[in-house]
């Protein structure tokens, strides 16, 4: 069984190319126990992936990846009124702090609005976590943190996973496993492309290394999953911990 936990819609703007009900609709086809729609600072696309979700009956956790303004960016997933509350108010007091399209938090406020969410790591290639930074986040949320890997057949799939594993070590945390995507099919890859170019200013031409190297970060199937990971399955069965816990 495996959940897809980081994934992002079209309401993350110019950066996810599916539609909220066409990620739901796909991850029910494919055979996935749960989805969490984890856009930007927000839960823009909640209501479309509901709806959608109630036709699938497929399990829908609620979600965000946040901004942390001095550190890497988490995830975090709803597990009851209480969480849903804390993760609202993050929200707000991220957006409100910037001007509109902009967002962020110091990581210390998210601490003190730690029950009732779970939390996953982020990695971010330009910026590691800080040692004290991810273990002060890893107490807040004890029994419901989780270091976050994803593997897309690229040159540097093994020294993240190296990464993450060394950080899991080091915090006590166990590994979770993930697609970061932004389509809910391959097909879709070139008009991310296109976003992306947009986004960074720049010609699909000219992007280079800014667009995805492949259409890889799409939704998966369990078995798919699984082949990625055969090394670490229980990093994909960890994901239905979240999912039942919401």
């Amino acid at each position: 069984m495996y959940a897809e936990l980081v994934c992002r819609s079209n309401y993350a703007f110019l950066r996810g190319a599916s539609h909220p009900e066409e990620l739901v609709s796909a991850a029910a086809a494919l055979g996935l126990s749960g989805l969490a729609i984890t856009d930007d600072d927000g839960l823009y696309g909640l209501v479309k992936a509901h709806l959608e979700a109630k036709q699938q009956k497929l399990k829908l956790v609620l979600a965000s990846r946040m901004t942390l303004l001095d550190a890497p960016p988490i995830a975090l997933y709803v597990q009851n009124a209480q969480g849903y509350a804390h993760l609202c108010e993050l929200i707000s007091e991220s957006r409100l702090a910037h001007p509109k399209g902009s967002a962020g938090l110091p990581w210390q406020r998210v601490l003190q609005r730690a029950e009732g969410l779970a939390m996953v790591l982020l990695d971010d290639p330009a910026r590691p976590h800080e040692h004290h930074v991810a273990a002060a986040l890893a107490e807040a949320f004890a029994g419901r943190a989780y270091v976050g890997v994803s593997r897309h057949l690229c040159a540097d799939d093994e020294a993240r996973f190296g990464t993450a594993k060394s950080l899991s070590r080091a915090l006590g945390l166990p590994l979770l496993a993930h697609n970061d995507v932004h389509t809910h099919s391959r097909e879709r890859q070139p008009l991310q492309d296109v976003m992306t170019a947009i986004r960074c200013g720049t010609t699909l031409a000219n992007a280079g290394t800014l667009v995805f190297p492949n259409g890889e970060r799409t939704l998966k199937s369990p078995d798919d999953m699984l082949r990625l990971f055969a090394d670490a399955p229980e990093a994909i069965g960890r994901t239905m911990e979240i999912v039942d816990g919401s």
